[in-house]
């Protein structure tokens, strides 16, 4: 029915979906990883400490403000108001799918966030195994 009555004015349920997903995307995962990318860095400097270097700190300092300004650009090509001008001819039904919509991306930005933190990690330990360190040094 939703997308029955968007194509009539030239939209699509998928039309709104990927707006809004982007908006999502945009507006909470800006919040979301900054802080996570922000804590990521502390948190590797305790864990493995000398092994993160201020190479390292400054890579992912580099993702995050890219991330940032990506963030920004989608903030304001998937305004929320132009996902409702999609979704105008059916307002009341895309409640439902809005929250679907919002849970769907948590759980992919936590899945990216778990997906990063593994990478990063899988890094230090490379350069662990490269250094010339006893197992015993590296197991502290």
């Amino acid at each position: 029915k939703i997308n029955e009555k968007l194509e009539r004015q030239n939209g699509t349920i998928n039309e709104y979906v990927d707006c809004k997903i982007n908006n999502i995307n945009a507006n909470h995962g800006l919040t979301i990883r900054f802080f996570f990318l922000k804590g990521l860095i502390s948190k590797m400097r305790i864990i493995y400490g000398e092994y993160v270097t201020d190479e390292d700190e400054e890579n992912w300092t580099i993702c995050i403000m890219y991330h940032e300004e990506e963030c920004k650009k989608n903030a304001i090509e998937y305004h929320i108001d132009n996902c409702y001008e999609l979704a105008y001819p059916y307002p009341n039904g895309m409640a439902a799918l809005d929250s679907a919509l919002l849970g769907r991306q948590a759980a992919v930005m936590e899945s990216n966030s778990r997906f990063f933190e593994y990478l990063a990690t899988l890094h230090i330990y490379r350069k662990l195994i490269a250094s010339n360190n006893t197992r015993e040094v590296h197991m502290q």
